[in-house]
């Protein structure tokens, strides 16, 4: 049962296949029509009819080029979630791993103390009402929202401004552990370990900052430690809740009982979580670049500028008769393949409906190259 706002598209297949038609209506040619035809005053409430929908014009060539550029797309669809399932294996046996080392030197620990013994507990700017005049500075800060568990996200920063006589009282260190306050149950006690990234940065009131004495705690301890069950535990168990909401506040902070290794037995699980997090962050970038070169690819097929009907990717799969199956090689050969598409040069090309006169396009052609792992492969080429 669909709702009033929900359209159900049944696709003629014997015309172009369903993940064409999917992939074709989230392209930018077809975006811009929607927009264009939308209905309704209010920016987050526009609507479109039955009627515009059929009207739209899509990008189309033939049946045969809908049916590659479909199977091409479902290739790359494929490649991306087997990266994606490989990430969250790594993330899992990472967590499995610091959990067991933690609890290990948690039960060896010689000393356990409070917090507020081994650290400083600050906050962040309150927001509000900003100064203003020449006694003032304009300056980036830390939200809740980029403050996630075992990373901080920069790719959205705000900022506030605030006196230049503060900012040494609010602005950030390396090695600062940041956590938020809570809010939503995944928000409570979630943090990380300032990396300076930003080299003058603050943070918003409900992050609280902690800044380790390094003579007994490394910092990289501390974070890896809250980030932990027992850390987590520990703030469900002091934790204010109400329906679905959870906060903590500075003093429940100060009091968490922490175990106190030795600085060597810190160092050391540091070391081990470093190398775990340096193989997920390549398998991060890996990700990305997939996830970018696919959608350029898929831009340049839906709108012409590189033709289908040559690039047919059982081609580029098949390995003397046999297919790559080891999915590091499949990921290699996909980002060889999308990279292949680079630089072609663009040509006409006439968004239509399905059933009107097929227009020209450019040809390309293949040429042979071999992956890094030695197996055989076309890249395609412009033809003159």
């Amino acid at each position: 049962m669909l709702s009033d706002k929900t359209l159900r598209l049944r696709v003629n297949k014997r015309v172009a296949p369903a993940r064409y038609i999917q992939a074709a209506l989230g392209s930018p040619i077809v975006r811009r029509q929607i927009e264009n035809l939308a209905t309704g005053t209010s920016g987050s409430m526009k609507n479109i009819s039955q009627r515009s929908i059929q009207n739209l014009m899509i990008p189309f060539s033939s049946t045969e080029d809908a049916g590659q550029i479909a199977e091409i797309l479902d290739s790359g669809d494929a490649n991306i979630a087997a990266t994606q399932s490989w990430i969250g294996k790594l993330e899992s046996v990472s967590s499995a791993l610091a959990a067991a080392r933690l609890a290990h030197l948690a039960a060896d620990a010689q000393t356990i103390m409070q917090l507020s013994s081994v650290a400083t507990v600050l906050s962040g700017v309150t927001l509000g009402s900003e100064p203003c005049g020449s006694g003032t500075v304009e300056i980036p800060y830390l939200r809740v929202a980029n403050v996630q568990d075992g990373y901080v996200d920069t790719s959205e920063m705000k900022t506030i401004r605030i006196l230049r006589s503060d900012l040494p009282k609010y602005l950030l260190r390396k090695g600062d552990v940041l956590l938020t306050e809570g809010g939503d149950l995944d928000k409570l006690g979630r943090g990380t370990m300032w990396d300076a990234r930003i080299p003058e940065c603050i943070c918003q009131n409900h992050i609280f900052r902690v800044r380790c004495d390094e003579s007994m705690v490394l910092p990289g301890y501390l974070s890896l430690y809250i980030g932990s069950p027992m850390g987590k535990a520990y703030f469900l168990k002091i934790a204010k809740q109400t329906t679905n909401l959870a906060s903590i506040n500075s003093t429940q902070l100060k009091q968490m009982p922490l175990p106190i290794p030795s600085l060597g037995d810190q160092a050391s699980l540091i070391e081990l979580m470093a190398s775990s997090q340096s193989k997920l962050e390549t398998e991060r970038q890996r990700l990305t670049q997939l996830q970018l070169l696919k959608q350029g690819l898929m831009d340049d097929l839906l709108t012409g500028r590189v033709r289908v009907t040559v690039l047919y990717l059982g081609v580029d799969f098949a390995v003397g008769g046999d297919a790559v199956e080891r999915g590091e090689d499949l990921v290699e050969v996909v980002v060889e393949f999308f990279r292949g598409f680079e630089g072609l040069a663009a040509g006409a090309w006439t968004a239509r409906r399905p059933g009107s006169r097929r227009t020209n396009s450019p040809h390309a052609s293949f040429s042979s190259a071999r992956t890094s792992n030695g197996s055989s492969w076309k890249v395609p080429t412009v033809a003159s």
